[in-house]
Parts: C-alpha cells; sequence; structure tokens
C-alpha cells in the first residue's frame, strides 16, 4: 500500500502533549496540569442540551445557525458557511482554489495549518518574511503572489502566535494589490474587536474566518465559520462535507449566540487579566511582545530550558521550532489564578 506522494511530502502540524501523558512523564497529578499553550478560554459553558435530537442529522445548511451568525457578524447568511472548526473551513478554501503544483503565499512566522491545508490541496507553500516586529511586509506579499501567480494568501489577525494586529489598510492594500483570494483567519477576532468583513463590501476576494473556539469557549465543540462574497460560499459549499458540525455543536454555537453577554464578559476579563501578565512578565526581566489576542509570546536567553523547567510544574507553555521564535514561548491568558501560578513558578524557573 502506497500513500499518496502529496501526503507524504506534507510538513506535519505538530501536536501538542496530552495533560494525561505530561501528567504521568513528570509525575505530577493531572490537575496540576495548567494548558498555558492552547489559546482556549479558561471559562467552562453552562447549558442544557434538551431538544437536541442526536438520532437525526443537523440541517446541513445550518440555517438558524447562519441567521444568528448573520446578525452577529453583520454579513448576509448567504454569505457565511459553517464547518467544524476554523481548520476545516481553512482545508474547504484550500480545496476550492487550489489545484496540483498551485501556489499560496503564507506571512511566516504565523499559523502553521495554514501550510498543511495548502500542502493537503497539492498546492506548494510560499513564505514571505514578516517584518523584524512582525508586521505585514505588503509590498513583498503582493510581489511574491504576481511573481508565483500564488492563487491564494492567509494571514492571521491578531496573528498567531506573535499575537500583532495588522491595520485594515493593510489588507486593503493586499486585496487590491493581487488577483487571488485574500484568506484572513481571524480566531482572535472578539479580543481586539477589529475585523476584516467590514471589507467584504468593497473586494469580493477576501475570506474572513472565525471560530468558536477562543472568546466562546468551544473549543471542544469544534465549529467555525467563514464570511465571504457570495460567489466564494457557494464555491464552498460545494466543497464542503454536509453536517460535519454535530447537533450539540450547532445547538451549544446557537445558545452562545443569543447569549454573547457571558462571553463578552469573559473577554473582558481575559483582556484585563492579558495586561495584568505583561506588565508582570516584563517586571521579570523579560521581553513580552504587544498582543491584540488572547496570548503572549515572551522571549527568554534560553526558552527551552525555561520550557522544560516549567512543565516539570505541570506548566505548559508552546515553544517553536523556527529561528525567529527558538528564543520564545507563547502563554496563553487564562484566568487570575492560574496566570498567578504562572507568574510564581516562571519567577522561580528564573531564581534558580
Amino acid at each position: 500500500m502506497e500513500m499518496c506522494e502529496t501526503v507524504r511530502k506534507m510538513t506535519q502540524y505538530e501536536w501538542e502533549l496530552s495533560s494525561e501523558s505530561i501528567a504521568e512523564r513528570y509525575g505530577i497529578p493531572l490537575e496540576r496540569v495548567i494548558r498555558f499553550d492552547m489559546n482556549t478560554s479558561p471559562f467552562k459553558p453552562e447549558f442544557s442540551f434538551k431538544g437536541v435530537e442526536l438520532n437525526e442529522y443537523p440541517d446541513p445548511s445550518y440555517a438558524n445557525l447562519r441567521k444568528l451568525l448573520s446578525e452577529y457578524a453583520g454579513v448576509p447568511s448567504d454569505r457565511i458557511v459553517v464547518g467544524a472548526g476554523a481548520d476545516e473551513i481553512l482545508s474547504v478554501i484550500a480545496r476550492v482554489f487550489l489545484e496540483k503544483g498551485d501556489r499560496a503565499v503564507i506571512s511566516t512566522p504565523t499559523y502553521p495549518m495554514f501550510r498543511v491545508v495548502i500542502e493537503g490541496s497539492g498546492g506548494i507553500a510560499c513564505e514571505v518574511q514578516r517584518e523584524d516586529d512582525f508586521s505585514l511586509d505588503e509590498d513583498a506579499l503582493i510581489s511574491q503572489m504576481k511573481e508565483r501567480k500564488a492563487k491564494l494568501v492567509f494571514i492571521c489577525n491578531p496573528n498567531n502566535p506573535t499575537g500583532n494586529f495588522s491595520e485594515l489598510k493593510s489588507i486593503e492594500k493586499i486585496a487590491m494589490g493581487v488577483n487571488a483570494c485574500v484568506v484572513v483567519d481571524e480566531a482572535y477576532f472578539e479580543f481586539c474587536g477589529r475585523s476584516s468583513a467590514k471589507l467584504l463590501k468593497k473586494y469580493e476576494n477576501i475570506v474572513v474566518i472565525r471560530t468558536f473556539s477562543k472568546a466562546f469557549s468551544l473549543a471542544g465543540a469544534r465549529i467555525g465559520y467563514s464570511l465571504s462574497s457570495e460567489c466564494i460560499a457557494e464555491a464552498m459549499n460545494r466543497v464542503r462535507m454536509p453536517s460535519s458540525v454535530s447537533s450539540l455543536s450547532v445547538f451549544l454555537a446557537e445558545e452562545f449566540l443569543k447569549n454573547k453577554n457571558r462571553m463578552e464578559r469573559n473577554v473582558a476579563r481575559i483582556v484585563a487579566e492579558r495586561k495584568r501578565l505583561a506588565e508582570q512578565l516584563r517586571r521579570l526581566g523579560l521581553e513580552v511582545f504587544p498582543s491584540n489576542a488572547n496570548f503572549l509570546l515572551v522571549r527568554f536567553k534560553s526558552a527551552e530550558y525555561v520550557f522544560e523547567k516549567l512543565i516539570e510544574r505541570g506548566i505548559v507553555a508552546r515553544k517553536f521550532s523556527s529561528d525567529r521564535l527558538k528564543d520564545c514561548l507563547r502563554f496563553t491568558v487564562r484566568n487570575r489564578e492560574e496566570n498567578s501560578l504562572l507568574l510564581r513558578d516562571l519567577g522561580g524557573v528564573l531564581d534558580e
């Protein structure tokens, strides 16, 4: 049995260690393991599931959910596509625009799944390095798109893992400058409140992707959606799998959209904690990059050493293999108690 060449040559996404495996490896209680590496919400949902018919498939068009999303995002429901997490939406977009050998551009360092969905569709990922402050190099992106005749460009905004926000004029400049689809991944939109969705009326080549995994506390439910022109949404609906989002997940998404106040309160708490955590980390003498998301990127003299010492204590950070980020760790902003534990243990590591 021979696997297809495209899959054999793909760059694999680096999966995180499970909390159970960390607890077993380092001999610590499972409840002591705190995930500062996943960018999820520390606040748990509180809903029952009355009225959910699990013996039937959900409406494959997700009409009611798209209606609620239309009210939330200010985009007509026929321009919204729902999928099993933002990652499925990314994969659908790649399948719509890329055939074997086609090129797509990513602005690195950024979310590694962009490369996976490009290569998984038989495409070729072309990197354009971000500036020293991790801002977008719009001219280089446009130039590379034209030179490579790229059909897609992926932009994470705010960017993961750096946390910085690219102003909408930068996105607009790219959309105007290329004859290709501009995908803007807004997984962390709620933490900054600024969106490229307002550009959709003017530019038909922009696709905005969002998720319920971060601000809405529904990472385990796997729900994402896209906002785009009607023609792109129609093409995506041709490609996507029907009913890939479970009835329970649809129910949860609808309930959260009907009760946005709780999400908004939690976002405000995380944004306040982001400011406090950044200030305290700087007091430890660390370089903390500005963030518009629910995480902080921090530079160390030896990130690998700090990572190992923290994980021994049950504190799980996100480390990186790329040269530009090899001295950095990314920390999810969690609740006040957990962030204080991070600061305590990190202070102890730095004092050793």
